[in-house]
């Protein structure tokens, strides 16, 4: 091996491994929705404008996408209780630090435009069609993940949900007394 291959091998090694890193940064970078990514099961409870509480249970996944030169996620989640149930389907992307998209709700037909942003693993966004708006606020802690719809005047005035990702381990209960 010549002299220049040995000297030009750790430095290529070198510049390999950094320029790998660097990728890898920039895709965890690129794609914001990573965090959020995944099988998701959990419970909630819902506050109707009547005033009833009803507890339920969700379940979904969701998935990164490409949407055109953009990365995205794709989310679904069915949550049914006793008397209430919804399920949502949204398809959101980040361009230029603004989320956009748009979501359905498949049991009452409704859907519109999700416009919000990512900060601080949270995704804060409003939802709105031309007959319902609401606020989203989606927090990612790992395994865990917590939501919360708020739209106050509408049928559905709070839903908050506790997400845990599947196959992961519950988390310790604080025994109370």
């Amino acid at each position: 091996m010549s002299r220049v291959m040995r000297m030009s091998f750790p430095r290529a090694f070198m510049l390999a491994a950094c320029l790998l890193l660097a990728c890898s940064a920039y895709a965890q970078k690129g794609n914001p929705f990573a965090l959020f990514a995944g099988t998701w099961n959990g419970n909630g409870l819902i506050d109707v404008a009547n005033g009833a509480s009803e507890k339920i249970r969700c379940r979904g996944p969701f998935n990164l996408v490409d949407i055109g030169n953009l990365q995205g996620i794709k989310m679904e989640l069915k949550c049914a209780g006793d008397s209430y149930k919804f399920e949502l389907q949204s398809e959101v992307r980040m361009d230029n630090g603004v989320v956009t998209g748009v979501w359905t709700e498949l049991s009452r037909g409704l859907s519109g435009r999700v416009t919000g942003k990512i900060e601080n693993e949270q995704l804060s966004a409003v939802v709105e069609s031309d007959t319902f708006t609401a606020t989203l606020l989606l927090v990612s802690k790992g395994e865990q993940q917590q939501i919360t719809i708020a739209s106050p005047g509408s049928e559905l005035k709070l839903v908050r949900i506790g997400l845990l990702r599947s196959g992961a381990r519950a988390p310790a209960q604080a025994n109370s007394q």
